[in-house]
């Protein structure tokens, strides 16, 4: 996935609209405060390709009713009702699904209502384009985690995250809390993470570093394998997993993995990847082994999609190309204020006992009405998986 940015404050034209500093928790140089109704503000933003992409607007609400945005593309107006964020420094995002031309689209943003809009901070252009899985095939044990061949040492105790290096060959135990700075990052290969949860930063806005993981295995945590925003785990191996396997905030990428025992802890609900309120997150080419009824597990959804606790909606999310076993629903997908936002693309799903012939409990899908299902298959028979 692509992703541009174009803050706010460096639109190309403004009409009864400010340029702003008061609020803290912007980026960039400012964001903008709408006046009135019909004020409005022409923003130049950069589409990698040509097509349907997906615009995310960053802004605040302070008030306690919606300030409702329409966003022209093109000639198409589509209405963002833009609710209540919890406060003028408390930053929220909503999306929408925007036809472009490849480089640069002019977009008028304008206020509905007498009161004005909210704060826009900034406006993130993501491109449809999917990442080629990582392997041929389905993922499986063999073809993930670890190459086989390569020596494995204890990380040292003191061991401290450095931007911009490289680390292959070492195996870590215990809960890990690795931050980096926005524009540093580090990568991991052929890594072990044995009895720990690699744990990013819960709530550092756009501050963060990346953190990439390639053929690592994760193993016996007590909780989620992985937690935070901001990191792509690609061709690795999870398993005996306490509870979930992936929690994504924002700015994910699962790409090529195999899972399987997920939910060993008591009392585990656990979920292949959980999104709350989250956004900017694909889930690529993996295999998701989650059967039910096995002794020791207990598996909830290979993907499960909610708000967050704090009014957040997940949007700009896509699953595409992988195969799912087992579930209550296999993928449960809710609480997107823009639902063609989440995409559920040409996935596989093992047959089994479920009323549509898959192997979850109930059924391969509990999904809000708008979400785009098209192209998904009983993995064994070809069967079409019929939108709902």
């Amino acid at each position: 996935m692509s992703i541009t940015t174009a803050e706010a404050e460096s639109a190309v034209k403004l009409n009864d609209v400010k340029i702003e500093k008061e609020h803290a928790g912007y980026t960039g140089s400012g964001y903008l405060n709408y006046g009135g109704k019909g004020s409005f503000a022409v923003i130049a933003l950069a589409a990698a390709v040509a097509g349907t992409n997906v615009l995310n607007l960053r802004y605040a609400n302070g008030s306690n009713v919606a300030r409702p945005l329409e966003v022209n593309v093109g000639g198409v107006k589509t209405l963002l009702q833009m609710p209540p964020t919890g406060g003028w420094e408390k930053w929220g995002k909503v999306s929408l699904d925007a036809k472009m031309v490849a480089g640069t689209n002019p977009v008028t943003i304008t206020a509905t209502q007498l009161a004005g809009g909210p704060n826009l901070d900034l406006i993130e252009v993501g491109s449809p384009d999917v990442p080629a899985p990582a392997t041929g095939g389905m993922p499986s044990q063999a073809s993930t985690g670890v190459v086989a061949g390569t020596m494995i040492k204890a990380a040292p105790s003191t061991f401290a995250i450095k931007s911009g290096t490289v680390y292959s060959g070492l195996q870590f135990t215990g809960l890990k809390r690795w931050n980096l700075p926005k524009g540093q990052s580090a990568t991991f290969i052929n890594c072990k993470f044995n009895g720990n949860r690699t744990m990013r930063c819960v709530d550092c806005g756009s501050n963060e570093g990346e953190l990439t993981f390639i053929n690592c295995e994760f193993e016996n945590s007590t909780a989620e394998a992985v937690y935070g925003s901001h990191y792509a785990v690609k061709s690795s191996y999870i398993h005996d997993i306490g509870g979930d396997g992936f929690k994504a905030l924002h700015d994910v990428l699962i790409q090529g993995n195999y899972a399987t025992r997920l939910g060993t802890g008591v009392g585990s609900h656990a979920d292949f990847v959980q999104i709350s309120g989250g956004y900017n997150v694909t889930i690529v080419g993996n295999y998701a082994n989650m059967p039910i009824g096995v002794a020791g597990t207990s598996s909830n959804a290979a993907v499960f999609i909610q708000g967050g606790k704090n009014g957040e909606r997940p949007s700009n999310i896509l699953i595409q190309g992988n195969w799912f076993r087992g579930g209550n629903y296999t993928i449960h997908a809710f609480d997107s204020d823009q639902p063609a936002s989440i995409r559920i693309v040409a996935n596989f799903f093992f047959t089994g006992g479920a009323k549509d012939g898959t192997s979850a409990r109930y059924g391969a899908r509990s999904i809000q009405q708008g979400v785009v299902w098209t192209e998904n298959h009983v993995f064994e028979t070809g069967k079409l998986l019929a939108a709902a």
